[in-house]
Formats: structure tokens, sequence, C-alpha cells
């Protein structure tokens, strides 16, 4: 007689962890906002006509 026993396998911890970074990139849109902001930053470096404030350029971020 056999037995229909089904076994369930746990994914890795790191199967796991990889599949939430996956999520997570794809709901916030990284690559869109990180553009974003390189863009930004580009605009405020281009357009500064005198010294540059490397503290305005980290609140872009």
């Amino acid at each position: 007689m056999q037995s229909n026993t089904t076994h369930i396998i746990q994914p890795s911890i790191f199967k796991v962890i990889s599949l939430k970074y996956k999520d997570i990139v794809e709901l916030t849109k990284l690559r869109l906002s990180l553009l974003v902001v390189f863009s930004a930053v580009m605009s405020y470096l281009l357009s500064v006509k005198t010294t540059i404030i490397w503290a305005d350029i980290i609140w872009l971020f």
C-alpha cells in the first residue's frame, strides 16, 4: 500500500532574502530613483558658478 504524502521543501534563507530584495527593488523602482538623483547632482554641479558646497550635494540624496 502506497501512502500519498507530500513533503514541503522550505527554501534556504539566502533564496528568501534574494527574492525579497528583488521585490523591494521592483517596487521602489531603484534604477529610476538613482537616475533622478544622478541628474539632480549633475544639474547642480553644472549650474553652480562659485565653489561647490558638498553639503548641498549630500542633501540631494
